[in-house]
């Protein structure tokens, strides 16, 4: 691990403070809550943060970069639980636990600042940090429904799309409160695998690759290398009301 400061990474003027966990706190409790945080580590593609059974000192919280964490069973088959952007939290869920109930790796080059547990514990010490907390456990469990309750193949697909581009947009414009209700989308990167995606949501590769096909053909949006393009938002909106 690094220090913070050498690398320039502050609480005080992180760009997804309001994703994480500066969001209502006072600049007071911002600048303690800075103090307290003290290391950041970066991470290198398919390079491991956590493995399952590890005792957790640190929760992780992403500055910048993508993550999964996943299972793996008897036999060697992986399944994913969730992908993490910058401002999100890794670990957060497991504290009761103690140790770490999923891997977890990145998916690109990914800077976390290590959010020692002692800090979660008596977050009481700063004023709302708690409920900051249960807000974002709240609102990760939220993310986690929006497509999982989903049982229709193709609104399941258009489901995590749109959850996606949400998320994305959610650290382009700065404010976790706007509701992105868009007819018309420039583009998008999506940098994760259609094997990780269909094994998210549930589906096999073949039938989350068939659908794309036909969504791209009906042209709802275009992908060009890891980007959607062009993407007609109410048309996908429709998939999940029709």
């Amino acid at each position: 691990m690094k220090p913070r400061k050498n690398i320039h990474i502050s609480c005080v003027e992180c760009q997804v403070g309001h994703l994480c966990l500066t969001k209502n706190l006072a600049p007071a409790s911002i600048t303690l809550l800075d103090d307290k945080i003290q290391y950041a580590q970066i991470f290198q593609p398919n390079e491991r943060l956590y493995l399952q059974g590890t005792k957790i000192t640190y929760v992780y919280a992403i500055y910048s970069g993508l993550c999964k964490d996943y299972s793996t069973d008897e036999n060697g088959n992986i399944c994913v639980n969730e992908f993490y952007l910058s401002g999100d939290i890794l670990g957060l869920e497991y504290l009761d636990k103690e140790v770490f109930q999923l891997d977890a790796v990145a998916l690109k080059e990914t800077i976390v600042c290590a959010i020692p547990i002692s800090l979660l514990k008596n977050a009481e010490e700063i004023p709302k940090l708690k409920e900051r907390f249960l807000e974002i456990l709240c609102q990760q469990i939220d993310n986690h429904r929006y497509y999982a309750n989903q049982t229709n193949v193709k609104c399941r697909i258009a489901a995590f799309l749109l959850n996606f581009i949400r998320r994305v947009k959610q650290r382009q414009d700065h404010d976790s409160n706007k509701d992105f209700d868009l007819t018309y989308e420039e583009s998008i990167a999506i940098p994760i695998s259609y094997i990780d995606i269909s094994n998210k949501i549930g589906i096999s590769n073949e039938t989350f690759s068939r659908i794309l096909k036909e969504f791209i053909a009906d042209g709802l949006f275009k992908i060009q290398h890891n980007t959607i393009c062009n993407i007609d938002i109410k048309r996908l909106q429709n998939i999940l009301i029709a």
